[in-house]
């Protein structure tokens, strides 16, 4: 399966994409990588071209901050030292 990488970190697999419009893209039967985002795994991710995540998930939109995700936090802070 392809994977959707976002600043060098691997966030999820996902097994079909369509393009929503030329600045959100849509994939589906996605599996995420962090452990803190994988009751999200099955779902439809859209990805903005401006880094928004959002994740439609029973019935609702749920808005991911890659800020609030720990794993992404620290591999980011390992990357800054």
């Amino acid at each position: 399966m392809p994977k959707e990488t976002i600043l060098g970190f691997d966030l999820f697999t996902w097994e079909t994409w369509d393009s929503v419009d030329e600045n959100i893209y849509m994939f589906s039967n996605v599996m995420f990588f962090p452990d803190s985002l994988k009751k999200f795994n099955g779902s439809t991710v859209g990805v903005s071209r401006n880094g928004d995540i959002v994740v439609g998930y029973n019935n609702q939109a749920h808005t991911i901050d890659l800020f609030n995700v720990p794993e992404f936090v620290s591999y980011v802070a390992k990357r800054i030292k």
